[in-house]
Parts: C-alpha cells; structure tokens; sequence
C-alpha cells in the first residue's frame, strides 16, 4: 500500500488534495484509480490515515477517510555522527538504509581525514528526498532531521550515551555487552570516514569519556556500520 508523506495534512471525512506536485506523484507515477486506497501521514504524529479515491479531476483528487492506523515508535532516540565519506552516493546511502533502522537525527561532520565534498543546495535537497522516500518506504511516520556541519565534529551531552564504533581493538565492550543501555537515554553514535578516527580525534573521544565499542576484526565500510549497530540497539 502506498503511503504519501504531507507535512501540512490535517485530518478529515473528505480529503482535497490539488498540490500539482503530490497530484503528478498520484496520477503519473503511481497511475491511481478510482477507490484505490493511499495512507497519508505528516511526519510527526504516530499514525497512518487510510483513504480511499472518490474523485480523480483534472486538478484535484477528492479522498475518503477509511480508517487510522496507531504506529509504534522507536524504542530509542538515536543521533548519527557520520564522518564525511569519499562519494556522494555513499551519502545517498547512508541516509537511506539508516533511515529505516530508525536513526533521528544525521550530522554529517568533517574528520581529520573526510573528503572535501561540496554541499550545494540542490545536493542537499536530493538528499532530504532521499530521506522522505526512506520514511514513506520503511513504514516509519517520524522525518529524521538533517545537519551538515562545517565547523567541529561533535556536540557531547554528558547525559547521553556517546558510542564510538571501531574495529581495531577489541579490548572495549562489544555490542551484546552494551545491556547496561537505558532505552529512556538519547544515544549518539559516531562513524569513522574512509580512513579511520585520527590520533588527534581518538585521543578527543577518549578524554571526553566515550564508550567504545568494539564491533568486528574485519574492516566495516562507513557506509555498511548501520547493519550491526542501529538495528541490534532498537532490539535491546
């Protein structure tokens, strides 16, 4: 079943919908019919509204309310860290597959060792579609929030956990060690570029009193480190 993200929707028996934009969505790519049936949300209350298609005009489509469906949320609030990568399409990535393991916050940084990658506007909102068409896909109703950051790297809040991932020494606790977790405690992850943490943002993490989480002997991609952590923390 399709499921149409409308920041502006407001609840109603009979639905007008006359956006040009979300009209060709309908009637062009989805190619929508009489009593078909679409699940609006607006991103920021729990739940689906199901419709069905009474009209189809030329400049609008007229909906009739069916029923609500109440969703559950994620069982914590999750803030990634995420290291610039090499390629813009690793960005694209990383936003999609995190978005579906229920991160809700991305700030993207510039490590030591990230790539110079220009953020432009048109970028940027390539990249907030990406995250709309995640959300509306994984069956998820709330819209993560998107940061680029040009100065620093880091906002550590003393009141919450600060999980620093790696791969290169396996004397720190491992994921299923991390039951000592609240799930009523914010958790920020943060992911290494291409290349690693320099010694300079280890020694950094480390002062600062972060956890550090052995994942892996073998080397993770920056782009791929969603598979084992977001996913296994939601589940604790």
């Amino acid at each position: 079943m399709q499921r149409i993200y409308i920041p502006w929707f407001v609840y109603a028996i009979e639905y007008i919908i006359n956006d040009k934009h979300i009209l060709h969505q309908l009637i062009k790519v989805l190619k929508v019919r009489v009593d078909d049936t679409i699940v609006f949300f607006d991103g920021e209350t729990p739940t689906d509204y199901l419709y069905r298609i009474k009209h189809i005009e030329k400049k609008e489509i007229v909906f009739e309310f069916v029923y609500g469906i109440q969703k559950n949320k994620f069982s914590r609030s999750i803030t990634l860290f995420q290291a610039l990568p090499n390629k813009y399409n690793k960005m694209e990535y990383i936003l999609q597959k995190w978005v579906e393991v229920g991160v809700q916050k991305f700030c993207f940084f510039r490590s030591e060792r990230s790539q110079k990658l220009h953020i432009s506007d048109h970028k940027r909102e390539r990249f907030e579609q990406i995250i709309k068409e995640a959300v509306e896909q994984s069956d998820r109703n709330d819209i993560p929030q998107l940061i680029f950051m040009e100065e620093g790297f880091w906002e550590l809040h003393n009141d919450w956990y600060n999980l620093i991932f790696h791969t290169k020494d396996d004397t720190n606790k491992r994921l299923n060690e991390l039951t000592f977790l609240d799930k009523d405690k914010p958790v920020q992850i943060f992911v290494w570029p291409e290349w690693g943490w320099s010694t300079h943002e280890v020694v950094a993490f480390q002062e600062a009193g972060c956890i550090w989480v052995h994942l892996w002997e073998n080397i993770l991609r920056t782009e791929t480190v969603w598979v084992v952590t977001t996913f296994y923390l939601n589940q604790m």
